[in-house]
């Protein structure tokens, strides 16, 4: 059943929330609030595309993210909070779950492959399938790998728990938001305490997470909580279904009181940005992906019978598995508009009813297993262990929408003739008089009265006429924008990098947000200047902030020579070089003092490698062999890389 416009509001702006909801998480869910409003208001004018898009985003999948302060702290690991032990519960079949998907019997006009191939994992296997068709590949990664890279159970859920003292700061500002001010139980922080000016401790950061339950069986009961959750909490056996009116009469419970049987799964976005050893596990394995088209690492937890329901995404995804065991149900890829008419109206997940035989075919996942998704494609994932830990790398690119919104927006801002030109038509005042003489047919009279009827007969539709010169002012401004290389390749890199999800604060950290305490600890790597002396002179390296979409491009022509190869000079001689990175760009031009650098070399090292140290330098003849002083290198490129590490695009380290 189609959502109504009301239905898809109260699903995107009121996601479910706990009794324990504070005023502090309500400050942080305000801007992704506001985000959602704002882009409720531009459904109508963009499709179902469009809201299928920001129903992922929003809802389901990938949510809004905030920043984390160990991008200056990358091998230091993330601070840790008290871990509660995590007993499993009692186990729940699964079986209810798969037939979610109405699948059992398979159509012989329904027929669904998947190709299955042994390990290691390799791009090139995926040359006939990116794109195009389901691939699942046993023994992808080794365990041994993955246990060095990948963090364990705990660590993930550590990472969605709250310190003590924020836990507290957070009931004493509950307990006055609703009306106490019994100075008894509200203790004032002292002086020297470091809270920040919601309360809590401004050191806690925390990647965004949620907890989706539901009734297996069904499909309009998932609900969803929101993290951070209580420090002593396990996440994974929050809240109950027993105000649902209905949950017992979906699992066919004898109407005794007892409470439905509830199955959960804990959501982790932008693990790797927290976990700098899985980011530099996912550079390793997913090199071929430009760091623009991969997306973060979310990490989903479960216990036996946990899933999130049948569903598609917009992009490519990789579905590894960590730990445990899980079973995955696959079929074909259906459209968006079916996608958009199949959505379960009464869930607050974005999970799919299609009404109808889907022919699918059901794997299990192992450890170490990896199974590729193209964009599309329906899948439904269930647990099979009670230890079931599912790593998904997914992949992003800009949406058709997206880049008209960017055009749409730089053509109101810009001062350009085509951009601000009207719409005129002097042959309007001429084109009403002949249409009142062909009114007036072979009339002659003079009569006053007959020549206002005639005027009253006159029609003026918008006719083909008019709408073409409309259409023609349109297709003049956007030409103007597309038409110019340098403001068309800011616009694809800004969306190609711009954060996915809305962010509560900021990501990366600038140094210039680095208190002087912290600057104390970081030493050597909290000032540009000294950061950079210190790689050259092989002291460490700089490393990209973890998490962080980057993308370089260049604009004008180069020298060609027809009769050999173009030098290192004429390649960069007429070029701009930008990088992008979270929607910004940082302009770097050719000067001559850095005519034989590898400036092409040194821009993709930033965007897609790992690190640069003082031999990268060297490799891209940007310092000759000798030199260990930042002034070795072209002032133009020491600026260039200062910035960068200034923003904290770049950051350094002792390796």
């Amino acid at each position: 059943k189609k959502p109504t416009t009301t239905t898809t509001m109260m699903m995107l702006l009121l996601p479910a929330s706990s009794s324990s909801s504070s005023s502090r998480k309500r400050k942080r869910m305000a801007s992704a609030c506001i985000a959602r409003a704002l882009i409720l208001l531009l459904l109508p004018l963009h499709g179902n595309g469009f809201i299928h898009a920001f129903q992922h985003a929003f809802v389901t999948s990938r949510p809004p993210t905030t920043g984390v302060k160990t991008s200056h702290h990358r091998r230091c690991g993330h601070h840790h909070r008290p871990r509660p032990t995590h007993a499993p519960p009692n186990a729940v079949s699964d079986a209810a779950s798969f037939s979610d998907f109405r699948n059992e019997k398979v159509g012989k006009s329904h027929h669904f492959d998947l190709e299955e191939i042994d390990g290691p994992f390799d791009s090139i296997k995926l040359r006939d399938h990116w794109g195009r068709s389901p691939l699942l590949i046993r023994n992808a990664f080794s365990q041994e790998g993955m246990g060095k890279s990948v963090p364990t159970w705990s660590d993930v859920v550590d990472l969605v728990l709250q310190t003590p003292d924020e836990a507290r700061a957070e009931e004493q500002e509950e307990y006055i938001v609703d009306g106490n001010n019994d100075s008894e139980y509200y203790d004032e922080p002292d002086d020297d305490d470091d809270y920040d000016d919601d309360g809590g401790d401004d050191d806690d950061d925390y990647p965004t997470s949620r907890v989706i339950q539901h009734v297996p069986g069904t499909l309009d009961t998932y609900k969803t909580e929101f993290g951070p959750f209580p420090p002593d909490a396990d996440p994974l056996s929050l809240g109950s279904f027993e105000d649902h009116e209905d949950a017992l009469a979906k699992t066919g419970s004898s109407g005794n009181g007892e409470a439905a049987v509830v199955v959960s799964t804990l959501l982790v976005n932008d693990v790797d940005r927290y976990v700098p050893s899985l980011s530099d596990w996912m550079d390793e394995h997913f090199r071929f992906l430009p760091r623009w088209r991969r997306d973060d690492a979310q990490i989903s937890l479960a216990r036996t019978g946990g899933g999130i329901g049948p569903h598609v995404d917009n992009y490519d995804v990789f579905l590894i598995q960590a730990s445990g065991s899980r079973r995955w149900q696959v079929g074909d890829k259906i459209s968006t508009k079916e996608e958009y008419d199949s959505l379960v109206e009464a869930s607050q997940v974005r999970v799919l009813d299609l009404g109808r035989e889907v022919a699918t075919v059901d794997v299990e996942l192992n450890v170490g297993d990896c199974l590729y998704l193209p964009p599309r494609t329906l899948h439904q994932g269930v647990a099979t262990s009670d230890d079931c830990m599912t790593l998904s790398v997914g992949c992003r690119s800009p949406s058709a929408s997206e880049l008209v919104s960017r055009v749409a927006e730089r053509v109101t801002s810009l001062a350009s003739p085509a951009a601000v030109k009207f719409f005129t038509d002097e042959e309007l005042v001429n084109d009403f008089h002949s249409k009142k003489q062909q009114s007036a047919g072979t009339s002659t009279t003079n009569d006053d009265d007959d020549d206002d009827d005639n005027a009253r007969n006159v029609r003026s539709p918008l006719d083909a006429s008019i709408k073409d010169k409309m259409k023609m002012l349109v297709r003049n401004a956007v030409e103007e924008v597309l038409e110019d290389d340098a403001l068309w390749d800011e616009i694809v890199g800004m969306v190609a990098t711009e954060p996915r999800r809305p962010s509560s604060s900021p990501f990366p950290i600038s140094l210039d947000d680095v208190d002087d305490d912290w600057k104390a600890e970081l030493g050597v790597w909290g000032d540009p200047d000294s950061t950079l002396n210190a790689v050259l002179q092989g002291e460490g390296a700089l490393f990209r902030a973890e998490g962080l979409s980057c993308a370089w491009s260049s604009i004008g022509e180069s020298c060609e020579n027809e009769d050999s190869a173009p030098t290192q000079q004429q390649n960069t001689q007429n070029r701009i070089f930008r990088l992008f990175a979270k929607g910004h760009h940082y302009a770097l031009e050719p000067s001559p003092e850095s005519d034989s650098c590898d400036i092409e070399g040194l821009l993709d090292q930033i965007a897609n490698g790992n690190c640069i140290d003082r031999a990268s330098f060297a490799r891209l003849n940007i310092v000759p062999s000798g030199e260990i002083a930042a002034t070795s290198l072209p002032p133009n490129l020491a600026d260039f890389v200062k910035q960068l590490i200034f923003d904290g695009i770049l950051y350094g380290e002792s390796e």
